[in-house]
């Protein structure tokens, strides 16, 4: 009987975690997970969602509102908090903020993005995004929520914290 390749991988993880972690069952936890089968419409996929990312890092830098209303669904929505206040609805704000103020591209910021993870399944996915020196000011974790729509995967969610 050939078994199901996540009951593997459980099997092996819940080896280590109960048995203890040691060499052999840490590289055999190792090999399992190493050995998937990659999927080329699926490692397509994270690829795209990894372009809208990057493009939302870069448009955010250089408050690109165009590229950024692009990446973002028409009926997307944006909460979270900025300094401790709470704000709830559009990313319009958020474009707003970047059009009435210089681009950070452009006055020396110390602004840094990065895609900490991408999770996708099927037509959905969900990627978090760290932003620090954002104006100088805040850092940032956002969680964005993404659909595969006819036109490409497009944000339709972005939940954040500033810190």
């Amino acid at each position: 009987m050939k078994m199901n390749r996540a009951i593997k991988l459980f099997m092996v993880l819940f080896s280590v975690t109960l048995l203890g972690a040691g060499p052999q069952a840490l590289q055999a936890f190792e090999a399992a997970r190493d050995a998937t089968p990659h999927n080329d419409a699926a490692t397509a996929d994270i690829l795209a969602v990894r372009q809208v990312g990057d493009a939302y890092i870069k448009a955010t830098f250089e408050a690109d509102v165009a590229t950024l209303r692009q990446v973002f669904d028409p009926g997307a929505v944006m909460n979270g908090f900025l300094g401790g206040e709470l704000g709830l609805g559009s990313p319009e704000p958020f474009f707003d903020g970047l059009t009435n103020n210089p681009p950070m591209a452009s006055t020396q910021s110390d602004f840094k993005g990065w895609i900490e993870s991408i999770d996708v399944v099927g037509n959905a996915a969900r990627m978090t995004i760290k932003e620090t020196g954002y104006f100088n000011t805040f850092n940032f974790t956002d969680y964005m929520h993404l659909i595969k729509t006819d036109d490409g995967w497009k944000i339709i969610s972005k939940t954040y914290t500033s810190h």
